[in-house]
This record gives C-alpha cells, structure tokens and sequence, in this order.
C-alpha cells in the first residue's frame, strides 16, 4: 500500500462530507463537527498516526472556513466558535494520539508472543534431539528455521587453546575471524563472573 494512500482516503472522505453539507445546506456546526470527528476517529482507528493528525488539522480548517462564521474565511467572529475549534482539534488529536498508541501495544503484545512461541518451539525440538557428532549442527539448523535467519553459527573453544569447533547453518555471510571470536568468548566469559559474584 502507498505511503499516502490512508491519507488521499482521509481527505477525500473530508472533501465529500463538506460538499455534501454545503449542497444539502447543513449547518449545524455540531453535525458537521461531529461528522469530521468521527472521519478522524476512522482514520485513527485503522491508519497511522500521521494520517489520523494531518486529517485532524484539515478537517478543522474545513470547519473553520466553511462552517463558521464568517463564511468563507479563516476568522471566527463568535469567541464560542474559538471553543468549540479548540475542543474538536483537542479531542481529534487525543483520541488520534490513543488509538495509535493502542496498536502500537497490539504490536509489541503479538510480536511478545510470536518470541514466546519460536522459543517453547526450540525447546521442544531441542528436548527431542539426540546427540552425536552432527548434534550442534542440527541444533544450528533448527535456530535458524525457528527464528527465520539465514545463517546461524554455534562456536565453541577447542584444544588445542584458540582453536574453534563451529557448526553452521544455512550460507555463511563471510568469515569468521578467530581473534573475533577469541575476544567474544573472554568478555562472555569476564559478564558470567561479573554475575557469580555480584
């Protein structure tokens, strides 16, 4: 979906709303503003947080110049007009800002979840295998497949000192440096007694 798409259908949506009111002579600022409320509200509900505020600030202008007294202008004559502005610009973006935030936590709660399955997932197949030589590789494997990654490497120090066993799934990026690994393995190793002793 283009990136302007949820905003092109907020703002036709405004578009027809004000002319359909203009052709029918509707007036009621509080119809009409509770009209481009709940547009802002749809918006927020199912667009990006972006979309659901350019929506607000447009809708409020629409309001304003063709709903407002007077008619045809960006002023407001009446100061209860200013009030009422205020309060639906303040209620859209509120209500716009929470209905992001919402998703945002829907997110994260699946995105939660979808970790906790890939990793009770791992435990199982790992709690299945049997051991061998090709063991670590088909541990290697199974990661890589759990959690969707191209490569996977599981190293482990060898004798003689600076040597590395290393099994690997899936294509290798590149190489993997002993000095890197050398120096992963001292500052895993520096945090494990850190936490035994702290």
């Amino acid at each position: 979906m283009p990136r302007s798409l949820p905003l092109l259908v907020a703002l036709v949506a405004i578009a027809l709303s004000t002319a359909v009111f203009r052709w029918t002579g509707v007036s009621n600022s509080t119809i009409v503003a509770l009209t481009f409320l709940t547009i802002v509200l749809l918006t927020a509900a199912a667009q990006p947080l972006w979309a659901a505020v350019t929506a607000s600030i447009v809708s409020m202008l629409s309001f304003n110049f063709f709903f407002l007294e007077p008619v045809g202008t960006l002023t407001i004559a009446d100061p209860q007009n200013w009030v009422a502005l205020g309060a639906f610009l303040t209620v859209s973006l509120v209500a716009s800002n929470l209905s992001s935030a919402v998703r945002t936590r829907e997110r994260e709660a699946v995105a939660r979840r979808d970790a906790l399955a890939r990793l009770f997932d791992l435990g199982r197949d790992i709690l299945i295998m049997t051991g061998g030589p090709q063991a670590m590789s088909t541990l290697a494997q199974v990661i890589a497949r759990r959690f969707d990654v191209p490569f996977v490497a599981i190293c482990q120090p060898a004798d003689p000192v600076g040597e590395w066993q290393i099994a690997s799934a899936g294509q290798v990026p590149g190489d993997l440096p002993t000095a890197a690994l050398d120096r992963a393995f001292e500052r895993a190793a520096q945090a494990m007694e850190f936490d035994a002793t702290s």
